[in-house]
């Protein structure tokens, strides 16, 4: 497991920010772009790169060679970019015309009021994965510099 927290330390950052802009635009490969396009960005967007650059700040300044991941931290970061993933292909979109609603989901199987509730569903449970995903790493990169830092303080009697 050691090579492969090595292998996600170094793909962490192009992976994450790959997977950033899927989680924003990666609907338009299917066909799916409307007015979330605009809003994801600008409403959501600026606390996302937030939390990911603490997330990813901390993780890259963990005192520890060889620089790799945990095995804590290698599941963590996995769920969060499964469910980051899983949020760009599912979240529906909108527009201003009728039968604008779109998703992964009505552009494979058809356009019905139930796949796009389906699709929403699906987005909001990808999105709580994410969350967790992004708390989870958050809290091992925490635990892993209180590891990996020395006393400051030694008492001599």
């Amino acid at each position: 497991m050691q090579s492969f927290g090595r292998f996600l330390f170094i793909a962490n950052l192009p992976l994450t920010v790959t997977l950033l802009f899927w989680a924003w635009a990666g609907r338009v490969l299917f066909g799916v772009g409307g007015w979330f396009l605009l809003i994801l960005p600008l409403m959501a967007g600026p606390f996302v790169v937030v939390a990911l650059v603490i997330s990813n700040v901390l993780a890259y300044t963990v005192a520890t060679r060889p620089r790799r991941f945990t095995t804590a931290q290698s599941i963590a970061h996995l769920v969060m970019w499964f469910g980051m993933l899983g949020f760009g292909l599912f979240l529906p979109d909108f527009g201003d015309s009728e039968d604008s609603e779109l998703s992964f989901l009505t552009q494979v199987f058809g356009h019905s009021d139930r796949l796009i509730e389906l699709s929403g569903q699906l987005a909001l449970g990808f999105a709580l994965l994410t969350l967790a995903g992004w708390v989870a790493t958050l809290v091992t990169v925490i635990v892993a510099r209180a590891r990996a830092v020395p006393p400051q303080f030694t008492y001599a009697r």
